[in-house]
């Protein structure tokens, strides 16, 4: 049967049918095109914001700074941890700095309990850094590491004193 004399039927696919138009190739084109949409929106998006902060007056950048509450802060030191996890027959090291945010609300008598209350803290943040899975340790942001030291540390101060937990400084290895 040669390609002049071939019959199309045009509610078919396949061989009698007209060309298939959902190949890989155009499904692959409709991506690329959705995918450079997306792309040119995204930079007109960024490029439109840094546009009006640009625009923004210094005398508006100091007002709104001095209108911010200021967090007090904890420090509770340098964290050298070294774990050996039976189980799983690994031993996990990791060194961290620890700083507790608390709310704006915090007068400086609580803030200075809780110096006192330091051995304390970091003793819940061992057990709580001990109880956090290997894999949450990759984590970029370490958001379950934070969210399990926060739990614990509110719960030892029985209310939700500690706004936020940061973590400077952190390594992580295994061997």
């Amino acid at each position: 049967m040669n390609q002049a004399s071939r019959v199309y039927f045009p509610n078919r696919r396949g061989p009698l049918g007209p060309p298939d138009r959902r190949g890989s190739r155009w499904i692959w084109n409709r991506w690329t095109r959705v995918v450079v949409l997306v792309g040119c929106w995204t930079w007109w998006a960024g490029f439109a914001s840094a546009q009006a902060a640009a625009e923004v007056e210094p005398a508006e950048l100091e007002q709104s700074d001095s209108s911010a509450p200021i967090r007090p802060m904890v420090d509770l030191g340098r964290f050298e941890l070294r774990d050996l996890r039976p189980l799983s027959n690994v031993t996990v090291k990791l060194n961290f700095s620890l700083y507790l945010a608390l709310v704006p609300q915090t007068d400086d008598q609580t803030a200075e309990r809780l110096e006192k209350w330091q051995h304390r803290l970091r003793d819940q943040v061992l057990t709580a850094t001990r109880k956090t899975e290997v894999k949450a340790f990759s984590e970029p942001d370490l958001r379950r590491l934070r969210r399990n030291i926060l739990l614990r540390i509110n719960r030892l101060l029985q209310r939700s004193l500690v706004e936020e937990v940061l973590v400077a400084e952190f390594s992580f290895t295994t061997h």
